[in-house]
């Protein structure tokens, strides 16, 4: 995995980290962390009820 920062084509300014208009939801760190309370919340519900 290259760690590297991007560089946006030349003439376009470099996207921000969280775009301006909320996209939170399209972060891959948001999605993985809505999994995982999504399995817990599932299996505590399941098991611990």
């Amino acid at each position: 995995m290259d760690d590297t920062p991007r560089k946006p084509p030349p003439g376009q300014p470099p996207e921000p980290l969280i775009p301006s208009h909320g996209g939170y939801r399209n972060l891959k760190s948001f999605q993985v962390a809505q999994l995982a309370y999504d399995v817990i919340a599932r299996f505590k519900f399941q098991w611990l009820s």
